[in-house]
């Protein structure tokens, strides 16, 4: 499979290139990695280049249906997924790198990393192979790929990009994964203990384990100084260092929370209503919720709920009028899966602004 052909330069239009440089950690030490990549801002020739990754609560409910199956977790990772996309329907010609000594340019066979349609291309590579091995893909989620057999569910596949979540039985990793290994090229594969999107799941017995302390702990907030003179003016603005670092942390807060800590939805919401107007008792607010999330530890554990046929949905909503400091109005609800073995699984949480206006409590609720 070749990425590119090399033509003449006849004065046809090429994309510039650059190396990109990146280090990843591995058990045997810090691994750098170079990456040729297209400039795709310069690119404005290409169609469609939606991408559909898995949505985090269909990720725990496959999770919990693992579980439950007592199949057993795996995780793979496939390598320069982007060049192994579909081929390309269009001429797009590229700028090669100087250390190539070169007077040709390249004409791409397959897309390359940067370029705006190449996630698509993989995706519809993925899919491509999935409808050759009689896998269907999701109606409700197209990041979803799951098999029959005898009339009954026999494995789950759940991709985002590169990173490949999968469970099944014999026949399901003899027939499809194994076919599929042999069909693109694995850079990392492991099961029982594994890190994916940056969660740590661990399975056990009847249990799989979604933890996020290490993405915590590595939240860095020790960028910021409050001198003693401006903690005891909570009211004072902050500078503009300290605003980056407010919304650097805000953010890294609220992915922590729709991932994992659901325990700092409720601070994560408040506090994104001063994004653009936050104040020393405002920042240091966040640092102590961010303090109290490395102290405390959570976990989200997802059972084996027994028969997967008698699976109940269980919803718990509320709603607040007018609390949130700007005046808007809270809501947030918690939805879990309740098995038939009296074991329950959170599938889903928020708490966020609601973007309606309400004039009363039991508007906010319904809404």
């Amino acid at each position: 499979m070749k990425t590119y052909v090399e033509v003449e330069d006849a004065g046809q239009y090429a994309i510039s290139t650059k190396w990109v440089l990146t280090e990843k950690l591995k058990n045997d030490g810090v691994q750098l990695k170079a990456r040729l990549c297209a400039r795709g801002f310069e690119d404005d020739g290409c169609g469609r280049t939606e991408s559909p990754t898995c949505y985090k609560d269909s990720f725990r409910v496959c999770l919990i249906l693992i579980s439950t199956f007592g199949w057993r977790l795996n995780v793979i990772d496939i390598k320069s997924a982007y060049l192994q996309g579909i081929p390309m329907e269009r001429d797009v010609y590229i700028l090669p790198p100087k250390e190539s000594h070169t007077a040709f340019i390249w004409r791409l066979n397959h897309s390359v990393y940067g370029l705006n349609e190449s996630g698509r291309k993989w995706y519809l590579r993925v899919v491509e192979e999935f409808t050759k091995l009689n896998v269907k893909k999701s109606q409700f989620d197209p990041a979803i790929f799951y098999s029959h057999r005898n009339n009954k569910l026999n494995g789950i596949i759940v991709i985002h990009v590169d990173d490949m979540v999968w469970a099944g039985d014999d026949f399901f990793k003899i027939n499809i994964i194994d076919r599929l290994k042999s069909t693109f090229i694995v850079s990392y594969e492991s099961s029982v203990v594994m890190k994916y999107l940056g969660l740590d799941l661990k399975q056990d017995r009847d249990c799989i384990t979604i933890n996020l302390s290490k993405y915590v702990q590595d939240i860095n907030a020790g960028n910021i100084e409050v001198p003693s003179d401006r903690i005891s003016v909570k009211e004072s603005p902050l500078t503009d260092h300290e605003a980056r670092e407010y919304k650097s942390l805000l953010g890294q807060l609220n992915w922590a929370t729709t991932q994992c800590r659901l325990d700092a939805s409720f601070d994560s919401c408040q506090l994104a209503c001063f994004s653009r107007s936050a104040n020393i008792g405002h920042l240091l607010r966040i640092l102590k919720t961010i303090k109290r999330l490395k102290y405390n530890d959570l976990s989200i554990h997802l059972h084996n709920l027994g028969e997967p046929n008698h699976l109940e949905i269980l919803c718990y909503s509320d709603a607040s009028l007018g609390n949130l400091p700007d005046g808007g109005s809270q809501g947030g609800h918690i939805v879990l899966l309740l098995g038939n073995n009296n074991k329950a699984s959170i599938i889903s949480w928020h708490s966020k602004h609601i973007r309606r206006v309400v004039k009363s409590s039991l508007a906010a609720e319904t809404v």
